[in-house]
């Protein structure tokens, strides 16, 4: 009997097979059991149990362990499977067993390469265990990454030996992994180039342009384009056969027209490649290829086919035009007379109707076009220039591929112009086969905009504010442009869509039918941007439908979709679509949709909460005139806003709100809202929900200007607010306002002012029996205490407020910065007692909770404090270290009462490190007392005066920083402004400053 083998494929799909049979198992438990083993070899019982059932108990898991392997061996043999003992598990090594893994592991030769067919254990999954699914992606990772290895180092192997047979093959591959490392496109290239392919070197280029501009939007790298360049170099330089068009009739394209110039010059010398000209409707992309056209110097024949959208459904329409044209020439030239073409047609054409050609009527129709060509380019090369292919229908495109394809040889250029973001099978094969170059044709810049509107209207004419008008309306698209400079020309105002605007869009979406154009109508109601989810919701038509309708949109290039967060969001490509489909509604319609997205939107706030949404909740119910529900919105947004910008140690649920978004500008935001409320008529403005906007705009408006350091103005907003609170005993704004006023009283260093609050807020928190508000306040008198000196009790509150956020996992989550910041005053603490092991573990501690929570403003004080003790420590390296950190981190936060500590301490730092550049800025920087937010600011800035005086001549340092007062002055500033506890070892040094000026 021959003996059994069992051969596993675990690259690709997997399988197994025994005596080449194919296996397969009822549970693929079975499988998974048996690809661990065959790549590990030997596995412990609790660890499979564990990976393949790790929702059950060990008991149960051990059980299914046990069934799966008598599953295994009832089919492979009842000793597949070994038990050496009672905790591995092993294959038996009797057993003849192959498999791509052992190959690939214990070869390094070109065989270990060719067994990589695929990902490890393609499409392979087991439901309910993630520990195996991360198992699976992790040897993916490590079998890929090999392979990628071995690939280059044999690539390397085959090309200094002149073994080339395999070399494009693997360099293919090393593509297919991904698509977007450039270094393997460029590998490819110089392969090409080295091997005298010079074509295929343009056609790799033009194919990674195309995946990058249409997959990223990037142009490849300095170093692709310099292979590029260079192949480019070696062909032979082609003389020009087109006049030079420095007076053409239209304005700028001078690259365009250059890379057509070159190319029709290459039909003259047989070196022709067919010109694909592409951009977005409305560039300009016939109006180009027209202006070269009219300046080429040589006798040509050119024959012009325009194919029309409405006719895509019509069979062979663009080739019935193309022959009407070739039929002119062929009687022309006396190739034929009309009544010899009629007979040669009649035949073809049976009736009137191109619908009516049969398959072999297409046959001698493709012959006779050939032949008629044929004929006509030994006269004179021949130009066929065809508008807009992408709405060529199905047949006409493959026979004028095929025509293009035996055109190699002949004096024949074909010119085809399509839209940007459209794809068809007949470009496709030209760029496949070689037979085509590109040109893309981008929009106008802004400046490109600026002179051509200054050349069309005057300088006098074309102020900056129209001239950005037009740029913005027109996104650069010269059709767009040319029209609005018309309307400037009657001096009519440009805010509306012109009648040849509207015609040119309406055929933009013509092939849409009118259930389609609702879905499509309906993104363009939103501000920014839209999902498949929302607009099913809104129309009700089934997923199938509308996904169809936006695939179609997106091939189309009427919409693009942005991931963020695993969604696709949905928007317009040029804002004139959207605002084409949104014009035709009506005004009741308008108000009707964006009360219901405004609506559907207040669904999902809790969830997926950002800027833009609130932005774009408050933009639906404005356009729907529920101007305070708007309002309400934009409130949400300033204190988003706040929290994430400006809240120094912020809830955590606030820090997992979007950040997929830029940062707003708060003042801004507070301006609009204000005219808002100004604007609204007095019946809303009486309004008990009018009153409660009002309350919260003005603390968040106090909350802004007290985080800004404009303590007069934010002060005033926020004792308003304590004002009403107290009348309408409003407890809620009435701690909000507690709260900023104890942040205030933080930040300029006044601990009677602090204490007075923080008694008023825990009374509060007491009579509500809030824990959490306790838990904060308790922090707070730790602040406290630290302020005026008392250690012991500060640690006793700080410790108190960490015991309330840990008693459950949630409260710990959501109040880690808190925590975190308990941490850090403890830390402070442990400094003043010198006590630095225990400073720097408190320290560690408040980072790392930090680093977990990903909050930035807390980071900025915990690094900066971590760094002032390796400062005191001496250890100047790590604490310059941890103000990098700081300096990182502080640019997307504003708390502005740290920065001039931290740039303070790094400037000191510097100076022990023998560098003065930066103290000698800072002090410059910190001249004007009106700058400081708190008396420890500028304290600890007459320090730095005082200890760089003392470190260089005092005549040329005050002529060289500008200080205007001697060292003595600015020690007693110090000692006045700093704190002698939580500042001790400035403060200590101050002292010892002054003791030494005093000895002299």
């Amino acid at each position: 009997m021959d003996k059994q083998v069992v051969q596993f494929q675990l690259f690709g799909n997997p399988k197994i097979k025994m005596n080449g049979k194919a296996i397969t198992f009822s549970f693929t438990k079975v499988n998974a059991l048996l690809y661990y083993l065959i790549v590990n070899k030997s596995i412990s019982r609790d660890e499979i149990a564990g990976l393949l059932w790790p929702d059950k108990t060990e008991k149960s898991a051990k059980k299914n362990l046990r069934n799966t392997i008598y599953q295994a061996n009832k089919v492979l043999g009842e000793d597949f499977i070994l038990a050496p003992n009672n905790k591995t598990l092993e294959i038996n090594p009797n057993i003849a067993v192959e498999s791509d893994i052992d190959t690939f592991n214990h070869e390094v030769s070109k065989q270990s390469l060719d067994v990589y067919k695929d990902v490890f254990l393609k499409g392979f999954y087991i439901k309910d265990s993630e520990e195996f699914d991360f198992w699976i992606g992790k040897m993916r990772t490590y079998f890929e990454q090999t392979f990628i290895q071995r690939c280059y180092a044999n690539i390397q192997v085959d090309i200094e030996n002149n073994q080339f047979d395999h070399v494009e093959e693997r360099i293919k591959t090393l593509i297919a992994i991904d698509e977007f490392d450039e270094r393997n496109y460029q590998l490819l290239m110089q392969f090409y180039q080295n091997t005298n392919r010079n074509s295929k070197v343009i056609e790799v280029y033009y194919s990674l342009v195309d995946l990058l501009e249409r997959e990223l939007d990037i142009a490849p790298s300095k170093e692709t384009r310099l292979i590029y360049e260079r192949t480019l170099q070696i062909q032979n330089k082609t003389t020009r056969s087109v006049r030079s068009l420095k007076k053409h009739v239209f304005f700028g394209r001078y690259v365009e027209l250059n890379q057509l110039e070159e190319q029709i010059a290459k039909l003259f010398n047989g070196t022709k490649q067919h010109v694909i000209v592409k951009g977005s409707a409305g560039v300009g992309k016939s109006t180009l290829v027209n202006a070269v056209l009219q300046r080429i110097v040589h006798s040509y024949f050119k024959v012009s086919v325009i194919c029309h959208r409405a006719e895509q459904a019509y069979r062979l329409r663009p080739i019935k035009r193309l022959m009407d044209v070739l039929e002119q020439l062929a009687i022309e030239c006396n190739l034929v007379t009309k009544t010899q073409w009629n007979k040669i047609i009649q035949p073809i054409f049976s009736t009137t109707s191109s619908q009516s050609v049969t398959f072999k009527s297409i046959e001698q129709l493709e012959l006779l076009i050939l032949e008629v060509i044929q004929l006509l380019q030994v006269q004179k090369p021949l130009i066929i220039f065809i508008e807009d292919i992408h709405w060529i229908d199905e047949e006409s495109a493959r026979l004028i591929n095929r025509l293009m394809l035996n055109m190699e040889y002949m004096q024949v250029l074909f010119i085809l112009t399509v839209q940007k973001h459209h794809e068809s099978r007949l470009l496709n094969n030209l760029s496949v086969n070689n037979l085509s170059t590109t040109i893309i044709i981008p929009p106008f810049s802004q400046k490109e905009v600026q002179q051509y509107v200054e050349k069309r209207l005057g300088n006098a004419q074309a102020t900056a504010k129209l001239i950005e008008r037009i740029f913005k309306e027109s996104e650069g698209l010269p059709f767009y442009v040319d029209e609005y400079i018309n309307l400037a020309q009657k001096d009519v105002p440009i805010n509306r869509l012109t009648l040849k605007m509207q015609e040119f869009l309406k055929e933009q979406f013509g092939q849409f039918d009118d259930i389609q154009l609702e879905i499509l109508t309906l993104l363009s109601y939103f501000e920014h941007f839209a999902t498949v989810d929302i607009i099913q919701q809104i129309v009700d038509y089934d997923i199938e439908l509308i996904e169809e309708t936006i695939q179609e949109a997106i091939h189309q290039g009427l919409i693009y979709e942005t991931i963020q967060n695993n969604i696709a969001y949905l928007a317009f490509l040029h804002h004139k679509y959207k605002e084409y489909l949104y014009f035709k509604q009506t005004y009741t319609k308008k108000r009707m949709v964006h009360k219901k997205i405004a609506f559907m939107l207040e669904k999902i706030k809790s969830t997926n909460a950002s800027w833009v949404l609130f932005d774009d909740i408050s933009y639906h119910f404005s356009k729907a005139h529920l101007k305070l529900r708007a309002l309400a919105y934009q409130l949400e947004k300033v204190e988003l806003t706040l929290t994430m910008q400006h809240e120094i140690f912020p809830l955590y649920h606030a820090m997992s709100v979007s950040k997929a978004f830029e940062q707003t500008n708060v003042e801004t935001d507070l301006a609009s809202i204000q005219l808002g409320m100004s604007q609204l008529d007095e019946e809303k403005r009486l309004s008990e929900e009018f009153k409660l906007l009002d309350m919260k705009y003005l603390l968040l408006k106090g909350k802004f200007f007290i985080r800004c350091g404009k303590y007069d103005e934010g002060i005033t907003f926020i004792q308003n607010v304590i004002t009403r609170s107290e009348l309408n005993q409003d407890t809620t704004y009435l701690f909000e306002a507690y709260k900023q006023m104890i942040y205030y009283a933080i930040q300029i260093e006044h601990a009677i002012q602090l204490k007075e609050y923080v008694q008023k807020a825990m009374q509060l928190a007491i009579q509500s029996n809030n824990y959490e508000q306790m838990g904060m306040l308790l922090r707070i008198e730790g602040v406290y205490y630290l302020m005026i000196g008392q250690c012991e009790q500060a640690e006793k509150q700080l410790h108190e407020s960490i015991h309330i956020y840990s008693i459950t996992k949630t409260l710990f989550e959501k109040y880690q910065s808190n925590i975190a910041a308990s941490y850090d005053y403890l830390a402070e603490i442990a400094r003043y007692k010198e006590n630095f092991e225990d400073a720097l573990m408190w320290h560690n501690k408040a980072i790392k909770l930090c680093q977990d929570g990903a909050m930035d403003s807390s980071g900025v004080i915990f690094y900066l404090n971590r760094g002032i003790t390796y400062y005191v420590l001496k250890e100047h390296t790590k604490a310059l270290q941890d103000f990098d950190k700081a300096k990182d981190l502080i640019s997307s936060v504003s708390p502005i009462w740290k920065k001039i500590q931290l740039d303070a301490y790094y400037a000191l730092c510097q100076v022990a490190c023998q560098n003065d550049e930066f103290i000698i800025q800072f002090i410059n920087e910190n001249q004007d007392n009106n700058t400081f937010s708190n008396p420890r600011d500028e304290g600890i800035v007459c320090f730095v005066k005082a200890k760089w005086l003392t470190l260089k001549q005092e005549e040329q340092l005050k002529s060289k920083c500008h200080l205007e007062h001697s060292q003595m002055y600015y020690i007693e500033q110090a000692k006045k402004m700093l704190n002698c506890y939580r500042d001790a070892n400035i403060f200590k040094e101050t002292l010892e400053l002054e003791d030494n000026i005093r000895k002299k």
